[in-house]
């Protein structure tokens, strides 16, 4: 079944699914997979088809190994995962996080307003106690201290029983 108007065809009905529009676009089909509620496949433009919003945003994916979330005005990724493999994490269109196999690479600078802790250690960390101050805490014990606020250029080591202090000469 194909309904046409002006000698265009806008809906076509037939076994492989529901197309809207003309050829280039995919159909819509019962769900194939174990997740999800819609499905379209086949005739994707560029190279990915998948589902746009507004013609600003669409979640696509290439048919073969690239899935993700992709700016359409700006012609940018913002989020694109590799199957089996990383995923990355965009700002306008340069990327800033990358999971790995043994982790994540940050592109840029970290900005914490706190402390960073070893996961599932809560006494061990190091961070920012206050402007201009680090702190290096290892069970629970502060180790290593900088203290530009209150104590310009001092440093202190700690150890069990004392601290050492320098002042930066």
């Amino acid at each position: 079944i194909t309904l046409q108007t002006a000698g265009s065809s806008e809906i076509t009905v037939n076994s492989t699914g529901v197309r809207l529009g003309d050829t280039g676009n995919g159909y819509f089909q019962p769900v194939s997979g174990t997740y999800g509620s819609v499905q379209i496949d086949g005739g994707g433009h560029n190279g990915y088809e998948g589902y746009s919003i507004g013609g600003r945003a669409v979640f696509m994916h290439n048919n073969a190994t690239n899935m993700g979330l992709y700016d359409d005005v700006n012609n940018h990724w913002a989020i694109k995962h590799v199957f089996n493999g990383a995923t990355t994490l965009y700002h306008d269109g340069s990327s800033k996080l990358t999971t790995l196999t043994n982790g994540v690479d940050i592109t840029g600078a970290i900005y914490v307003d706190s402390y960073m802790y070893h996961a599932g250690d809560t006494n061990s960390y190091l961070g920012f106690s206050a402007a201009d101050d680090f702190r290096i805490v290892v069970g629970g014990r502060q180790i290593l201290r900088c203290d530009e606020g209150t104590n310009p250029d001092k440093i202190q080591f700690f150890d069990a029983n004392h601290y050492i202090d320098t002042n930066g000469t």
